[in-house]
C-alpha cells in the first residue's frame, strides 16, 4: 500500500472522498542525456538515423516525457527534422509519437508531450545533409505522467511540490503534469487525481 508523506494531501483526501489517486514521489533533477548520450550522425542527404539500444532505457522513477538535443553543426544544413519515438507508454501501453524539430540553427530541443515508461527506439529523420559533426542526446524534462486518465485539468485537485503549492500545469490530452518547481530528488511532488470515470479522449 502507498503512503502519502505529505500531510495537506492526506487531509484533502480525507475531504473529498474515496476514489481518488495520490501520487507521491521525488523526480531526480531533468536530464538531457538520461536515455541516451552523444550520437552523430553519418553525413549524407536526408538522413534517418535510428537508435534502438539505449544508456537506460526506462523513465527514472515515474513516466516521463522525452526530450531530443538535437545538434546541426553548420546551423544551416538543414531544412526540417522529424523525431519518432517508439515505446511503451503511462498506462503499458505500445506507442509511436513523432515530434515535428524546428530548426533554429545551431543546438535545438525537441520536446515530446507524451509521457513514456520505456523507449524502444528513436527515429531522427533530417531534411537536408548532414555530416559527422552533427549529432543527438536523449533525455528528459519536468512533465510526467499521473498514471491515469482524468477528463479535465481540474481533475488534479491538490498540487504540491516541496511541501508548497506547485503552480504546475495538467495536461487532459496527454493525462501529465509539469512541474512549476525544480525537482533535485530531494523534493517530493503530491498531487491528488480524480480518475476520469470512463475513457476520455485524448492521444
Amino acid at each position: 500500500m502507498a503512503t502519502i508523506e505529505n500531510p495537506h494531501l492526506r487531509e484533502a483526501l480525507r475531504e473529498t472522498g474515496i476514489g481518488l489517486k495520490p501520487v507521491n514521489f521525488m523526480p531526480l533533477a531533468a536530464d538531457d542525456n538520461w536515455f541516451l548520450t552523444t550520437t552523430t550522425m553519418a553525413g549524407a542527404a536526408n538522413e534517418s538515423k535510428k537508435v534502438t539500444s539505449f544508456t537506460k532505457a526506462y523513465c527514472p522513477l515515474w513516466p516521463t516525457t522525452v526530450t531530443t538535443v538535437v545538434t546541426d553543426a553548420a546551423a544551416n544544413d538543414w531544412t526540417a527534422c522529424t523525431i519518432t519515438l517508439a515505446g511503451i507508454d503511462q498506462f503499458g501501453d505500445d506507442i509511436v509519437a513523432t515530434v515535428a524539430g524546428i530548426n533554429s540553427g545551431g543546438t535545438w530541443t525537441a520536446a515530446g508531450v507524451i509521457p513514456f515508461a520505456k523507449l524502444a527506439a528513436i527515429t531522427v529523420t533530417v531534411a537536408g545533409t548532414t555530416t559527422s559533426s552533427d549529432a543527438f542526446i536523449v533525455g528528459y524534462g519536468k512533465t510526467y505522467g499521473l498514471g491515469c486518465k482524468i477528463g479535465t485539468t481540474a481533475d488534479v485537485i491538490c498540487s504540491e511540490f516541496d511541501n508548497a503549492a506547485d503552480a504546475g500545469t495538467a495536461s487532459a490530452v496527454y493525462h501529465s503534469y509539469v512541474v512549476a518547481g525544480t525537482p533535485d530528488a530531494t523534493k517530493f511532488l503530491s498531487l491528488l487525481v480524480r480518475p476520469a470515470p470512463a475513457s476520455p479522449t485524448g492521444y
